[in-house]
């Protein structure tokens, strides 16, 4: 388990982050969500860089790795969230794992009012570790092959590609085993469906702009990280369309994975089958004529995704992505803001229920941000089914025949956090693990309360109106 403690960050005063399977985080705008949020990914994206930085460093000189890893987190943080030399002091503390010896520290020191500077410390045990484990693989390769990993100048380019490719691989294998990250992570922004309004043309013109800005290496890039992360969804979408395009539905590509014997979690499959269509309320297609949904009351006039509503193409990117992980059994990291997005409760119930699905039945995590009460309602009767059949209160199957809740999306409460940021940037956690195992029903209560007692006051006027009323006809 992950751990994130952030103190003094733009609007966030202090949070302390538990990074469990599924994590959602809710509050007000501007209290900070999504720049926790954003800094969630922005770690679990350092995997590459140990891979890269350990391929292309003497991984016995330890001294050498500390300084090349911390350099080049300190450049990926600028990268992500410009030059803060115009923010006070902060701490930013990331542990990688249940072991608290292993972690990486960001601070900003300030050297002078107008010169700061980013610090970034990693723990001696997180560097030691990579190195015994790193040295143990290789070691263990060399065993059997002893010139499989050294690249020589005779070699064919063929040959030195699958060295280099093996090399990479083996690191991954230690990074990932140790630090406990997910190769896959990638970053759901709110805007959505900008991958589906606007034309390819536009995207590649973006994705172009982003990239010259950053080759640049303009220290005047305050706050890039929204670019960046919309120009990797974009390369993100773009796979998962290509992907999807040579089976042409869901259902196909299924069918297609069965026939070609792939070992397949099918129940599961099943289960994303039926609540993506009451999603999008129709079946989803694409080919040369673009992306169509399909309506059984008229199943010759599709709608093209251009023209469909704004709930549809805000989910439709998401549902591509859990297909992509399921039918694969894919290991994921996922960060998405504002999953409910123009979706009635009843398909937010349904997206809610797949991303479960997905922490269930894959090694994959998920960390939602979101304003919706909805949403904690859905999860805390996921969470509550679970717990019911664990007590032997009911039966799986009477739970499902009687609530119509898939198993397969129920969640444990040792997977899932619950988190909240108040007005102050203030995070606190809002679900009580070891008593209920549920969200804090006082939470999902407050905003029903407030409005509650509007009313009740709007009320209130009104009787007193009609009693001033009545004494004057009287």
């Amino acid at each position: 388990m992950q751990k994130l403690i952030v103190e003094n960050f733009g609007p966030i005063k202090h949070a302390e982050i538990e990074l469990r399977d599924f994590v959602v985080l809710i509050g007000e705008q501007a209290s900070g969500k999504s720049t926790l949020a954003k800094l969630v990914y922005f770690f679990n994206s350092l995997s590459e860089d140990f891979i890269s930085t350990a391929s292309n460093a003497d991984t016995n000189d330890l001294t050498k790795i500390l300084n090349q890893l911390s350099a080049t987190t300190s450049q990926k943080f600028v990268r992500y969230f410009g030059h803060p030399g115009f923010l006070p002091e902060f701490k930013i503390q990331f542990y990688f794992s249940s072991d608290l010896d292993k972690w990486v520290r960001l601070d900003l020191v300030k050297k002078t009012p107008n010169n700061s500077v980013i610090q970034t410390t990693y723990s001696q045990s997180f560097i030691g570790t990579y190195n015994r484990e790193f040295d143990l693989l290789v070691k263990k390769f060399q065993s059997t092959s002893p010139d499989a990993i050294k690249v020589n100048d005779s070699d064919s380019e063929e040959v030195k590609r699958q060295k280099v490719v093996l090399q990479m691989l083996m690191v991954k294998e230690a990074g990932l085993n140790i630090y406990s990250l997910k190769p896959d992570s990638i970053y759901f922004p709110a805007s959505r469906n900008i991958s589906v309004q606007f034309s390819d043309l536009f995207k590649q013109t973006f994705y172009g702009a982003v990239v010259s800005k950053l080759g640049n290496g303009s220290q005047n890039l305050f706050n890039m990280s929204d670019s960046i992360l919309m120009t990797e969804f974009l390369n993100h979408v773009a796979t998962l369309k290509d992907n999807i395009s040579a089976y042409h539905t869901f259902e196909t590509a299924v069918e297609s994975f069965k026939k070609a014997g792939t070992n397949l979690n099918e129940k599961a499959l099943e289960v994303f089958i039926k609540d993506y269509q009451k999603i999008l309320r129709g079946k989803y297609s694409i080919s040369g004529n673009g992306e169509r949904i399909y309506f059984d009351e008229s199943p010759n006039n599709p709608i093209p995704i251009e023209q469909a509503s704004s709930g549809q193409q805000e989910s439709l990117r998401i549902l591509q992505d859990i297909f992509s992980i399921l039918i694969n059994h894919l290991t994921a990291f996922r960060v998405i803001e504002e999953p409910e997005a123009h979706l009635f409760p009843t398909a937010q119930k349904y997206l809610i229920e797949l991303f479960s699905l997905v922490v269930n039945e894959t090694p994959s995590q998920v960390f939602i941000t979101t304003h919706s009460p909805y949403v904690l309602s859905i999860l805390s009767n996921l969470l509550y089914a679970k717990k019911v059949c664990d007590l032997g209160t009911a039966t799986a199957d009477e739970i499902e025949e009687k609530t119509g809740m898939n198993r397969k999306t129920w969640l444990d409460k040792s997977q899932f956090a619950a988190y909240t940021m108040d007005s102050d940037g203030i995070s606190k956690s809002i679900f009580d693990r070891e008593n209920t195992g549920l969200i804090d029903q006082n939470y999902l209560d407050q905003v029903s309360e407030d409005l509650g007692r509007e009313f009740q006051v709007l009320h209130n006027l009104r009787l007193k109106q009609i009693r001033e009323l009545n004494r004057k006809n009287d």
